[in-house]
């Protein structure tokens, strides 16, 4: 079916009548909407896993955040599982062969912690990111701090969104890999905002309810996390958790 064939968009019809609203969520100001999806972007296969509807709508949506939010630049694109060093990282085999399992099948959630900085978390969560770029797949990479100024900046007077519209798009994102999920936004142990910990919460609620493959590295260990992060990063029907012993390899390049 053709996009002119579609139905109208239903959200457009509730909100403006029978005028197009040209920042429209679900039509991408088209006026007509996915019969499939219905804007959605995403639908259950035949396995009931969810899946990317054929509209792209998903893939669109990821494309814009990827190019706005993504902190995959710089030396973090250099970032490869071949160039990881496990002779220097030592320990940290387990969630190497994690992450790159992860990178090949991207299903469910990876958590990779460690209460050391330096060791290759990130590392890890960019090589993942850069491997499903290059296969096809949209990954935005972005870090706890930097999603927070990316909703932060849009109370400014002349943004040209809001930060509703902002959190969407990283949620929806085909998949997300959110790096540095740490202790300064960590309300237990005395950091952060009620705010800050609100938006972590809306953006992992969605992702854990809609099932979107997510890989999160943190130094801040799982029992010392905001009580419902805690409970959704450790649901072992969706997450696996992998534990980081490996030293602080940054500290030995500078020695």
């Amino acid at each position: 079916m053709n996009r002119s064939d579609w139905p109208d968009c239903s959200a457009c019809q509730a909100t403006f009548g029978s005028h197009i609203d040209p920042d429209c969520y679900i039509c991408e100001g088209t006026g007509k909407m996915c019969p499939v999806c219905k804007g959605m972007a995403y639908v259950r296969d035949d396995q009931d896993k969810l899946v990317p509807c054929r509209c792209g709508l998903a893939a669109r949506r990821a494309s814009k955040s990827l190019a706005e939010v993504s902190t995959l630049q710089g030396q973090l694109l250099e970032c490869s599982f071949r160039n990881f060093d496990l002779q220097k990282a030592t320990g940290a085999t387990e969630a190497y062969r994690a992450a790159a399992a992860w990178a090949k099948n991207p299903e469910g959630w990876l958590v990779i912690w460690s209460r050391i900085k330096g060791n290759g978390k990130s590392h890890l969560g960019a090589a993942a990111a850069n491997h499903l770029n290059a296969n096809g797949h949209l990954a935005v990479m972005i870090t706890a701090p930097d999603f927070l100024d990316y909703l932060k900046e849009a109370f400014q007077p002349n943004a040209p969104d809001s930060a509703p519209s902002r959190l969407r798009r990283v949620r929806e994102s085909e998949i997300l890999i959110l790096d540095d999920l740490g202790v300064e936004y960590n309300k237990s142990n005395g950091g952060g905002t009620t705010w800050a910990q609100e938006q972590f919460y809306k953006l992992l609620d969605y992702r854990y309810r809609m099932r979107l493959p997510t890989l999160i590295t943190t130094n801040v260990p799982l029992d010392r996390q905001e009580s419902r992060l805690a409970s959704r990063l450790q649901d072992r029907q969706l997450s696996k958790v992998v534990h980081n012993p490996a030293p602080d390899f940054r500290r030995r390049k500078q020695a």
